[in-house]
């Protein structure tokens, strides 16, 4: 059988991709987020943090979208309900990563930029319970879509979450029932 230059050469990039792939695909099983069903909740847990997170799974489904960057981390989390226009994504990372609520809103909106999304509006910055939160809206036409961004420091651990809720109805009660989500977030420490 007869290998052609073309088979080769895809051959060739396919083992060059697969050598220059970013540090996080090589990181210790420690540093893999974990989920868990357990009763009326799906369990997070990194087994290098002494966190965990509960998300009520009522209606939740685990996507993996492994769409680019920060999907390729493997801490990082995707569940939705598309019933309620519900979805929660987020990941788990060393403290020492957070650099504060306005440096990764700052960040965030830039990488925004690049893409083409259009700038968010009813931005509010606020403290629910322990999160540091961001309020948004990200305009659309149709449609009201509106997100929490929250950020949880404990136990040397950075809890990334963005909670974002689409639907025909009203921004100010998407952003109350994503509000209500991240109040039933529960975070545990292990000792």
């Amino acid at each position: 059988m007869q290998i052609t230059q073309g088979i080769l050469r895809r051959l060739l990039i396919a083992v060059i991709a697969l050598l220059l792939q970013p540090a996080a695909m090589a990181q210790p099983q420690s540093a893999y987020l974990s989920v868990a069903r357990q009763g009326d909740a799906y369990v997070l847990t990194v087994p290098a943090s002494k966190l965990s997170l509960a998300i009520p799974s009522r209606g939740l489904s685990q996507i993996d979208p492994k769409a680019g960057g920060a999907t390729q981390s493997p801490r990082y989390f995707f569940f939705t309900d598309a019933t309620r226009g519900l979805t929660i994504s987020g990941w788990f990372e060393p403290a020492a990563q957070y650099h504060g609520l306005e440096f990764t809103w700052q960040t965030d909106q830039a990488e925004w930029r690049k893409i083409g999304l259009r700038a968010p509006t009813d931005v509010s910055f606020d403290k629910v319970g322990d999160w540091d939160v961001v309020f948004y809206e990200q305009p659309t036409s149709a449609i009201s879509n509106s997100h929490v961004r929250a950020h949880l420091i404990r136990a040397g651990t950075w809890i990334d979450v963005h909670i974002s809720v689409t639907t025909k109805g009203a921004g100010s009660s998407n952003r109350q029932a994503a509000t209500a989500f991240l109040n039933a977030l529960a975070v545990s420490q292990r000792e």
